[in-house]
Parts: structure tokens; sequence; C-alpha cells
């Protein structure tokens, strides 16, 4: 038959069998037989020129395969395909995730350094809210922050919020009620109390969240509170409890009750359960014995280990204890308002003078009390957790 005739034709089962064998000669498949004996009996399409094609492809089809050439191609392929894309991503040299830089804004000027109010008078600046640089104290470096009359009480971890109080300026009545607020980096202040009050107290917990306070009649015993800084009413978490102090993660608060056998200091969960005591029955512990002792009497270390605790003996002075209420010893005699520096190695603090309740100067002292500065203008105040210069921390040998 010529290329041409496409004319349909039959062939017996010999002739394919024949055929076949002339092809495939030795090679053959198992099931030749079968395929002979269907194709014998079927109608088949023009000559091609492949014998796959010359047979029926309901015959031929099934039993195709892929050569095994066009397979190790593909794979090749798809794995070349792969590294190429590999290389790629590599070469696009991904930086790891680095955090938001936070603005400082009008804290700029006072990072790392000792905020603290002056009354002002003859101590060579005026009143208001200043900062110190604790690595160079000196009036002639003093910057000033705000007006008088705003006492500064803690920073936000961040260093972007800082808790004061002051004296609201319309009360007639006896003394001094004030107000909480919240100054933010950006200048702004937020209000956290509607009505004047008397804190016994206050703390910001570290991620700026939370307000604590004590809050009383005039020098009588107080209850602790809690507000969220973005609004609503003060939460009651203690009935007796005053001068709060976070953790350092924020997640509990200790603070003073004053009971009838002396001051005692528990530790609660931020919500004020799992109340506990860890410490009472210390002699030196006569919390609040004048003004100089208005303010924080407990500082939870930032490193979390001691909490500095005010006391009185002749004079007042500086404890700290163990976060769960053991080692409890004198570290500074003379000395009131602790802050802690940011790494938790030195300790801020104010000298009083015992007969009238007034705050003299600052004083610095390594956490364990050694290495005392005492400088004749200042006070203590929340130390900002900035970038500290190069503080003096070892004692300087005497000529």
């Amino acid at each position: 038959m010529k290329p041409s005739d496409h004319s349909a034709r039959s062939f017996s089962a010999d002739r394919l069998r024949a055929a076949l064998g002339d092809v495939g000669g030795s090679g053959l498949p198992n099931y030749l037989d079968d395929i002979v004996s269907r194709a014998g009996h079927t109608r088949q399409r023009p000559a091609w020129t492949f014998l796959e094609r010359w047979l029926s492809l309901d015959i031929a089809a099934p039993n195709q395969g892929v050569p095994r050439a066009v397979v190790v191609v593909g794979v090749l392929a798809v794995l070349l395909t792969l590294l190429a894309g590999v290389l790629y991503v590599g070469s696009l040299r991904l930086q790891p995730e680095r955090p938001p830089v936070l603005s400082l804004g009008i804290f700029e000027s006072v990072a790392g350094r000792i905020v603290f109010d002056s009354p002002g008078s003859d101590r060579g600046f005026g009143a208001g809210l200043w900062a110190v640089d604790p690595a160079a104290p000196s009036v002639s470096n003093l910057v000033r922050l705000g007006p008088e009359g705003d006492r500064p009480l803690a920073w936000t971890r961040d260093g972007t919020g800082l808790l004061f109080m002051r004296v609201d300026p319309t009360y007639q009545g006896l003394c001094c009620p004030r107000h909480l607020y919240i100054l933010r980096a950006d200048g702004s202040e937020t209000r956290l109390n509607t009505d004047a009050m008397y804190p016994s107290g206050a703390a910001i917990s570290p991620d700026g969240s939370l307000v604590a306070f004590g809050e009383g009649p005039y020098r009588g015993p107080a209850s602790l509170y809690v507000i969220d800084v973005a609004g609503g009413q003060p939460v009651r978490i203690a009935e007796t409890g005053q001068s709060p102090t976070f953790s350092p993660d924020g997640t509990q608060i200790a603070y003073v009750v004053l009971g009838p056998t002396g001051a005692q200091v528990w530790v609660a969960n931020a919500d004020g359960t799992d109340a506990r005591l860890i410490l009472s029955g210390e002699d030196a512990l006569i919390w609040g014995g004048g003004d100089f002792a208005w303010g924080p009497s407990l500082a939870w270390s930032p490193t979390g280990d001691r909490i500095a605790i005010v006391g009185l003996e002749d004079v007042p002075a500086i404890y700290t204890v163990a976060a769960d209420g053991s080692d409890f010893k004198k570290v500074i005699t003379g000395g009131t308002l602790p802050y802690w520096s940011p790494d938790g190695s030195l300790i801020a603090y104010s000298i009083p003078n015992v007969s009238t309740g007034e705050v003299l100067n600052l004083a610095i002292a390594n956490a364990d009390g050694s290495h005392v500065r005492e400088f004749d203008f200042g006070a203590s105040g929340p130390w900002h957790p900035g970038t500290l210069g190069s503080v003096d921390r070892a004692p300087v040998d005497e000529p």
C-alpha cells in the first residue's frame, strides 16, 4: 500500500505476530498474544511511520511508558528551578527585624538623668522640675523640664512617659490635695483622677498601661487602687495599702500596710489577687515619720531581686530586702526617697532634715550602700531609663 492510500485494512493474527517478531526480536512483552489477538480483529488506521500508531490507540496507548531520559531531564529541571529560587532569596540579604525606634521627644535632653522637683529659694536655680546628670552632678548642667509644683514619681520602661503629681491650685482647704498626671514625650498631659486627693505614693507599670496609688484621708490610712491610663475608674485592689511599686515585669505590686503592730510589706498580683505578706515585725519599719517620707517608701529594683524600703530609727534610713522577704538589711543611714538606677547598680536618694522634714540635697550610693556621694543641691527622683553617662561607681583614693 502506498503512503497516499488511506483505505482501511485488516491483518490476520499470524501476519501481525510475524511482523512484530521481525521488529521486536527476542524482546517481546508477555502480553503480546493478547495484543495480537485483539488487533487481528480490529480495523486499522492507514500506514504510519511508527509501529505504535499502526496499532489501534486503545491497545497501544495504555502500555506506553515515559522514556527514562525524559523523566531524568524533568526532575533535573525541577531541582534547578528550586535551587535558583533559593539562591535568589539568599541574594536579597534580608536584614533581621529591628524594633521601632521610639522618639523621646521632650525627654531627649533628660535621658539618663535624675529628675527632681526643687522649691528654688537660694539654691542657685529656680523652682520647678529639673534633671541632673548623675555622671557629673552640677548646677551648671541642670536641665529644666517642668514648672514649680510638679513632683515626679516614676518613668515608663521606655522613657516616653513620666508619672507625676500636681497640687490642685483651686483647693482652699487644709493642705495640698493632688492630681496624678502622665506627661508624654510629645508634651501632652493626661490627668488620671477627676477629683483631687491625698495620694500615698504612686507608681506606673513598666509598660505604661496601669497606675497604682494609695489614697485616703489626709495623714490617714489609705487604700490601694489601680487605674488604666487609657481611661476608666480607679479599682480598689486592697482595703489597706500605700506606697506601691511594680515588679520589673509589671505582673506584681509590692506595697506597705500600716497595721497595729507596725509597717508590713505585701506583694500581690497587679490586679490585687494572691496577696501575701513578705515582711513584718521589723522595728525599723515605722513608715511616714514626717513630710520627708512623702513619696515612695518602696522601690523595686530593675533587676527584680531587691526592694528598697524607707525605715526610721533615730534618723530615716534606707533598707533593702529580697523579693521574697528574706535578707532584710540597712544599706544607707540618713536617706529617704530611694530611686534605683536603670541597671539596678546605684540608688539615688535625698538627705532629709529630720527636724523640719525638708529634703536637703541629692546623694547617690552603690546598691549595697557603699561609695556614698553627697551633693549640695537637688533631690532624688526617678532616674530616666535612657543611656547613662560614665557614672563613677568605685571609690576614689584620697591623697
